[in-house]
């Protein structure tokens, strides 16, 4: 079965890109195969004026390389003749007399940009579901596709940098800003926009002109002051990363010789780069852990999942704001109690807060932004709640606190409402010790920021139903986390782990270290951030309450000492 379909009309081929049997468009050899057909039809075709790339799937363009064969590369310059194939691909797309325009709805990530980013045009949908960026260096690679090459010569140097050595998404308002696309369009008129746009380019190709300002310009004008780019973006890259991680520098290099010594010398600092990163362990290593993380967004139990419309979060503070915030983005009804309307307002404001950042910033539009908003209905009694089929708590960690508002939610909700705990550290089983349905009480671990943050921690008793177990795993799927099942027991997963590690770190204090030393060293060897500032984001007065229950005298058992 073929991944690309060519329908013509009015003199306009479409290529609709749909691999069989994938949820998205990913580039493989066969792809590239597939492709380069395409494009000798195009060209040898006299009853073609230019062409759409387009893809079938409902939300993604080309979401990126398919990055399980990086695995199984062994010798070196298998990545090289990978990245040299895509190169002369993509250099005959970019060359072609016959205009082609990329028409993108969904992600076009990582090698689906490079396509786009050598087609003589780009126009995406004004979407939500539409992002684009370069995030190969989330896993240990760079763009190896030309994307290294044509990124600066589109938006300018400084800003390719920055995409490419953050690896951060891109939204269509964002983009369109920057230069990186030239059309917006609502998904429904993409395609034939993307067909008027082709005719437009078969009477006049206008000349691109890069939207920098006049300090860019002076920056990126010359050889001289381009040295001082890359030098600070090494320095800015050495201090993030403490050296632990090569495809950033790499990156830089790869920049760095294509705007001093060509576009043809540039590519192949590429081919070469990206060969030797390939094989880099760090890049393994980052390769498994994202393709583990992506494991953990599929549900094993979903044909056990009950139905969840409507969420009530119990406590407003920036915990429950941001539960509420995540929860109605997919489309549930969210109810946000606490004691008093002013606590309430204020979760509402937070929420308001963090959506308009993202409007902001071009992620999200401001109808949007009001959709979401419009779905959070704030309370401070228990109105309403007999509708709910997921209740999250999450108020202050008190084991007889969680046990009374357990009692008041049991008495207004359904029989089968399920009940989460925000706990991150008192068991599930004595919060439901009192319990009239145990086997519908859960814990849901959410982290801080919550928005921000990927991880979800479901804890589960003995006593927790199994399809109770799988609606909480989905909802937080839903939300986007990534989500991982464990017992209940002290500390869980994530605190049982990280505790001795800030122990140790103050115990090194008590014994006369300096805490900038401490996070220095742990950061040098591989740590995001260092112990003690962790803790200190924490808060130093959580971690003491934390570590002074259950967990702490599990600790004690076996020979710690606090």
């Amino acid at each position: 079965m073929t991944s690309i379909r060519i329908e013509k009309e009015d003199g306009i081929a479409i290529i609709w890109l749909d691999q069989p049997g994938e949820r998205v468009n990913k580039i493989s050899i066969e792809l590239l195969d597939e492709f380069a057909t395409a494009m000798t039809q195009l060209k040898e075709d006299p009853q073609v004026k230019g062409a759409v790339l387009i893809s079938k799937k409902p939300d993604n363009f080309i979401a990126g390389a398919d990055i399980d064969r990086f695995l199984k590369m062994r010798s070196p310059g298998e990545a090289a003749a990978l990245s040299r194939k895509g190169h002369n691909l993509l250099n005959q797309l970019a060359d072609s007399a016959k205009p082609v325009v990329a028409a993108i709805h969904g992600a076009a990530l990582g090698g689906g940009l490079e396509v786009a980013l050598a087609c003589t045009a780009r126009i995406v949908s004004d979407d939500p579901r539409t992002v684009m960026g370069l995030p190969e260096v989330r896993l240990g690679l760079l763009p190896g596709g030309g994307g290294t090459q044509r990124l600066p010569r589109l938006v300018g140097l400084q800003r390719a940098l920055n995409l490419m050595l953050t690896g951060k998404n891109i939204y269509p308002r964002q983009a369109k800003r920057m230069g990186l696309v030239d059309y917006l369009v609502h998904p429904f008129g993409l395609l034939e926009a993307a067909k008027k746009i082709v005719l437009d380019l078969c009477e006049k190709r206008p000349k691109r002109k890069r939207r920098l300002s006049l300090v860019q310009k002076l920056l990126e004008g010359t050889p001289l002051t381009r040295k001082i780019i890359y030098k600070k973006a090494r320095e800015i890259v050495m201090r993030q990363t403490m050296g632990n991680y090569p495809a950033p520098p790499r990156i830089i290099e790869c920049v760095e010789a294509g705007m001093e010594k060509g576009f043809a010398a540039g590519m192949a600092a590429e081919e070469e780069k990206f060969d030797s990163l390939v094989l880099s362990p760090q890049s393994r290593q980052l390769i498994h852990l994202f393709l583990n993380m992506n494991s953990k967004k599929k549900n094993p139990a979903r044909e056990k999942v009950r139905p969840v419309q409507t969420v009530a979060v119990l406590g407003a503070g920036f915990m429950g704001a941001g539960i509420a915030s995540i929860s109605a983005a997919e489309g549930m009804k969210v109810l946000l109690k606490d004691v008093a309307y002013e606590a309430v307002g204020k979760g509402e404001k937070t929420v308001w807060d963090e959506l308009s950042g993202k409007v902001k910033k071009g992620a999200l539009s401001s109808f949007g932004r009001d959709q979401i908003f419009s779905r959070i209905s704030g309370r401070t009694d228990y109105k309403g709640f007999g509708a709910v089929e997921l209740v999250v708590e999450a108020v202050f960690e008190d084991l007889k606190l969680k046990q009374e508002i357990l009692a008041q939610v049991e008495a207004a909700v359904s029989e089968n409402c399920i009940f989460a705990s925000n706990t991150s550290s008192l068991p599930i089983k004595e919060i439901a010790k009192n319990a009239r349905r145990p086997q519908q009480v859960v814990g849901m671990h959410y982290f801080s920021p919550v928005p921000r943050m990927p991880l979800l921690e479901i804890i589960e008793t003995a006593d927790t139903a199994d399809w109770v177990t799988a609606t909480a795993m989905e909802v937080g799927i839903r939300q986007g986390k990534t989500v991982i099942v464990v017992k209940d027991g002290p500390g869980f997963y994530t605190s049982r782990i990280l505790a001795p590690l800030l122990h140790e770190a103050l115990l090194i204090l008590e014994e006369g270290g300096e805490i900038r030393q401490v996070d220095r060293e742990m950061k040098r060897y591989g740590f995001p951030v260092g112990p003690l500032t962790l803790l200190d984001e924490v808060g130093i007065d959580v971690g003491a309450h934390v570590s002074g229950g259950v967990l702490g005298e599990l600790f004690v058992s076996r020979g710690m000492s606090y």
